[in-house]
C-alpha cells in the first residue's frame, strides 16, 4: 500500500540525516523489545501501537529519501530493511497467538 502526501521540502532542511535515521533505528529496536516483554495491558493494543509506530517510521524514512537527494542511501536502506524485519516479527507474533 502506498500513501501519497504532499510534504514541503523545508521540513527536512535542518535535519541531521544520519542522526534522524539513527533515531528511527533506535525506535524500531524499542518497538520490538516492547513486543517481546509481557504486556501489562491488552496485547492487541500493544501490537496495534507497534504497527502504527513502524508505519509512521517508514513514511518518515521514505519521505526523507524522496526529499533529500544527498542522503546516504546505504544507511537509509538498512533502516528500511530493519522496518521490514520488524514487521515480519510482528506478523509472526500475531500468527502464533
Amino acid at each position: 500500500m502506498q500513501i501519497c502526501i504532499d510534504v514541503p521540502k523545508w521540513i527536512f532542511a535542518e535535519v541531521d540525516q544520519n542522526q534522524f535515521l539513527y533515531e528511527i533505528s533506535r525506535m524500531i529496536r524499542e518497538t520490538i523489545s516492547t513486543l517481546t516483554e509481557r504486556p501489562r495491558t491488552n496485547p492487541e493494543k500493544v501490537v496495534r501501537r507497534a504497527v502504527t509506530r513502524l508505519v509512521i517510521a517508514r513514511i518518515a524514512v521514505e519521505t526523507l529519501i524522496a526529499v533529500k537527494k544527498d542522503i546516504d542511501r546505504e544507511i537509509a536502506m538498512e533502516v528500511i530493511n530493519e522496518l521490514n524485519e520488524a514487521m515480519k516479527r510482528i506478523e509472526e507474533k500475531v500468527r502464533t497467538r
